[in-house]
């Protein structure tokens, strides 16, 4: 009785863990990287409107679009995420995904793009999809080659990100402003470099091909320099963007202090861990800073 309930489950559990190997693939832990979209939906005070379903559409859109783009990657990869200390986990390289999965996967990924592009074509959105677009494009070229230069790599993932804010601005039909494209340039950028040193600080330089050319000092005056800019930028964009109500500039200590705990954190932590977002809010403290100053900021640009 033991044996034929275990039999009956096994197909289950099987099908479980395939599955969870595909939601590894296309980096569903990552989705959160695509919130940049809601940006400007908050900052221009539709976050309460009927614009919130484009902006959810389009956060939806481009998660699909990087997630096309993480297997591609994978698929390309997979030789040298073999010998990789941490990528050799990863469903491709480790065989828990095969070569034709990962294909069906890619083609039924890049459908239910076409399907999403049809959606912007169909209500004469044409300058949202020539961003997505171009965000895929900025995404393989990165894969290709962009990632194995010193700072081409960085300035290029922040790309992507400006490309989010950019999107989600032109789907609700919002000018995106240009601070607020160089505060997400900055803060991206920022991020950017704390992976690296992180890479560096827990792999090594031999992880990954551009990182023989990161040198440990000018990188850590490249993250202070990018974070030193990001409040610059912040401090513009509050001043110049909102003439009559000036109380959104109580926000900018806040940004401040999460600028200066993040530096702190990502030199001085000694989690082994690379992704510089899950080492600062394995943080508490971090957490609780980075909630109380959405939560105020929302209040000061609504209230």
């Amino acid at each position: 009785m033991y044996i034929e309930t275990i039999q009956k489950k096994l197909p289950i559990l099987q099908i479980t863990l395939k599955l969870k190997e595909y939601f590894s693939l296309i980096r569903i832990k990552q989705i959160h990287k695509n919130f940049f979209v809601f940006v400007p939906l908050i900052f221009s005070k539709n976050l309460f409107t009927e614009k919130v379903l484009l902006s959810s559409i389009t956060f939806i859109n481009f998660y699909l679009m990087s997630a096309l783009v993480y297997v591609i990657n994978d698929y390309i990869d997979i030789e040298n995420d073999k010998k990789h200390p941490t990528k050799k986990y990863r469903p491709l390289a480790s065989g828990k995904v095969s070569k034709t999965e990962a294909k069906i996967l890619i083609l039924v990924l890049l459908i239910i793009n076409i399907f999403f592009s049809i959606f912007w074509l169909s209500i004469n959105n044409y300058a949202t999809l020539i961003v997505l677009l171009l965000f895929l494009v900025n995404n393989i070229t990165y894969t290709l080659k962009g990632k194995q230069f010193y700072l081409v790599d960085i300035i290029q993932i922040a790309f992507g990100y400006v490309l989010r804010v950019i999107g989600g601005s032109l789907s609700i039909s919002v000018m995106p402003s240009m601070f607020l494209v160089l505060v997400t340039f900055t803060l991206t950028f920022s991020i950017g470099m704390a992976k690296r040193i992180r890479e560096i600080q827990i792999n090594g330089i031999k992880s990954r091909v551009s990182l023989v050319q990161y040198n440990k000092i000018n990188s850590r005056k490249l993250l202070f320099l990018s974070l030193l800019a990001l409040n610059i930028f912040y401090a513009i964009y509050t001043l110049l963007t909102y003439d009559q109500k000036r109380t959104i500039m109580f926000s900018i200590p806040f940004v401040i202090m999460l600028s200066h705990l993040f530096a702190k954190t990502i030199l001085h932590s000694k989690e082994l861990e690379d992704d510089p977002s899950i080492v600062f809010l394995k943080s508490r403290r971090n957490l609780v800073l980075l909630v109380i100053t959405i939560i105020i900021l929302i209040i000061l640009i609504y209230v």
